[in-house]
């Protein structure tokens, strides 16, 4: 409503005209995320339901030996699983399960939850499933095709930068010990 009225008097961007048109299509953006947000939910209450991410932890559990090898397979399930639910019942779903595991083997509760964010932060916007991925589409007009050719570069350096993080734990705690202690 905000908008509306300082387009329609501040700025005088758009008339009375315009407005049927330009809320037809913020309903058709908003039905396209919607439906989207809908498939993740079933999509999440069906990965739930089946305890994908306590498998996925006792995987992990049984094929980490080393600190580094579990760091890789906390960084592969949460990509694979944040493909499917959205970030929040993803975190809520595997922090539970990772935190143990992240004590036994000696890593930083702070930099863990670094990770766990980037790694969802990604899964976001990668194909097929990425939630941010049909927004975008829309948005842009564009195929998901299109969209998934145009994020190769970015996935590739998003990935690079998530294998930096996880593998240089401070990047993720120099500045809060500098606050702490």
């Amino acid at each position: 409503v905000y908008g509306i009225v300082v387009s329609l008097f501040l700025y005088g961007d758009i008339t009375w005209r315009d407005l049927p048109r330009l809320l037809l299509n913020a309903f058709q953006t908003s039905a396209v995320v919607m439906l989207v947000l809908g498939a993740t939910a079933a999509m999440a209450w069906l990965l739930t339901a089946e305890q994908v991410a306590m498998q996925l932890a006792e995987w992990v559990k049984i094929v980490a030996h080393e600190q580094w090898m579990f760091l890789l397979l906390v960084n592969l399930s949460l990509l694979l699983l944040g493909i499917f639910i959205e970030p929040l019942p993803a975190l809520l779903l595997t922090a539970p399960l990772f935190l143990p595991l992240a004590k036994v083997f000696n890593v930083d509760l702070v930099h863990l939850g670094v990770v766990m964010t980037a790694n969802l932060a990604i899964a976001l916007y990668t194909p097929p499933v990425g939630g941010t991925l049909f927004v975008a589409a829309k948005l842009a007009n564009a195929g998901i095709g299109a969209i998934t050719r145009a994020l190769v570069p970015l996935m590739t350096a998003t990935v690079l930068v998530l294998l930096l993080i996880t593998y240089v734990p401070a990047l993720s705690t120099t500045l809060v010990r500098l606050i702490l202690y």
